[in-house]
């Protein structure tokens, strides 16, 4: 370039995005047996953030996948209390449903998940 020199000036703006916030999960599963051969399964669904002494998360959708020998994909909204349930089907063999939660939202922003995110009972 024959010895000659040029500059350039370009301004950068990084923009780094906040941690995702935390939501404690906790699940508790019961099950309800008709005529000792059919039953189904509830999953009560507790999200607050931060931790189980954290204020509960209304409004937010939360995702989950039933597995074992029920098996589906649900989504619901919790209530004022942070509360949201699932039913499964009813079922007609014995054996382990497992219920995880795999997503919590609410507006637009993506939880990451600390506390009871699967649980598992087994039937009839």
């Amino acid at each position: 370039n024959d010895g000659k020199v040029d500059s350039n000036k370009a301004t950068v703006t990084v923009k780094v995005n906040p941690a995702a916030p935390t939501a404690w999960v906790n699940i508790e599963l019961s099950k309800q047996t008709i005529a000792g051969k059919y039953w189904r399964v509830t999953a009560k669904v507790t999200v607050k953030e931060n931790d189980a002494s954290g204020s509960p998360i209304a409004d937010a959708t939360v995702d989950g996948t039933w597995s074992g020998v029920y098996s589906g994909n649900v989504s619901g909204s919790t209530d004022a209390d942070g509360i949201v349930s699932f039913k499964t089907g009813f079922i007609r063999e014995a054996g382990k449903v497992t219920f995880t939660v795999t997503k919590v939202v609410k507006d637009s922003q993506e939880y990451n998940l600390t506390g009871t995110t699967s649980a598992s009972i087994t039937g009839p």
